[in-house]
């Protein structure tokens, strides 16, 4: 493997590079960092590759972007058969992590087909300039916010977000192992450890229906079990399911079913 790098000392300023360059990779190149305390941006200019960063992967070819975050497992190789020729940043600052926080990309993207090569060229070619570290880095860093306002801005950036994606599994698995259905959903949202509006958001992201509709879909299948195969009164289920009333539980149940609780029970 052949490799045109630039690096730089460690700094403690809100904008810093580590290095920066272009990788002419081979059939072995491979890279892991475990808990990563860096940035990497990595524009693809040939070959493909596949990218790992907590359990979550996806390919990388000629013309995708990706960014993986700090303080996360970086992992990534190349494909044997054509392999990655790419240029890249890595850097770290509590600049880099405001500003990717509030673009919304602090988590590992993935960007398809979206040539903004120039830019990482000018990135590169700043950095190998022979001017004073601090002008190379503020002018890098203005580079840098420039290529995030782009990315921010496209309609086909495609974000997979390891945490969001946790969050939504958690909170599925959550109402899955549920046994107590009078326990509100805000006691539910208390178990993964975050808001009310993102556990929303991100459940139906995930899962393409929100978590309320998930839930009575769940109650709607756990009625039918207890109808077909228990003598339970129909006013019991209701209040074992979480229902104000009877009266509220057949008319729910007839609107997802078809057909009341009782005719329901009888023709089962």
């Amino acid at each position: 493997m052949r490799e045109d790098i630039t690096s730089f000392p460690p700094q403690t300023r809100p904008f810093n590079i580590q290095m920066t360059g272009i990788s002419y990779c081979d059939e072995s190149y491979c890279i892991n960092r475990p808990n990563s305390k860096i940035y990497c941006f990595e524009y693809i200019l040939e070959g493909s590759g596949y990218v790992n960063q907590n359990e979550i992967e996806f390919m990388a070819k000629k013309g995708d972007i990706y960014i993986l975050s700090a303080n996360k497992n970086h992992y990534y190789y190349s494909d044997r058969n054509s392999p990655w020729i790419k240029i890249w940043f890595n850097i770290y600052g509590d600049f880099v992590d405001k500003i990717m926080g509030s673009y919304g990309i602090d988590q590992v993207s993935h960007i398809k087909n979206y040539d903004i090569s120039s830019l990482f060229y000018d990135f590169l070619n700043q950095a190998k300039s022979s001017e004073p570290i601090q002008e190379i880095f503020d002018k890098c860093a203005c580079i840098f916010l420039e290529i995030v306002q782009k990315i921010s801005k496209i309609n086909n950036v495609l974000f997979i977000n390891p945490v969001n994606n946790e969050i939504a599994v958690n909170l599925k698995h959550e109402i899955d192992e549920m046994s107590d259905y009078k326990i509100s959903f805000d006691e539910i949202v208390n178990k993964v450890f975050c808001s009310k509006s993102h556990a929303i958001r991100v459940f139906k992201e995930e899962f393409k229906i929100t978590p309320y509709q998930y839930i009575l879909s769940k109650k709607v299948s756990i009625a039918k079990i207890m109808l077909r195969n228990t003598n339970m009164p129909i006013g019991e289920i209701a209040d074992y399911l979480g229902f104000c009333d009877n009266h509220y539980f057949s008319s729910f149940f007839k609107q997802q079913v078809g057909i009341a609780p009782k005719e329901y029970r009888r023709s089962t």
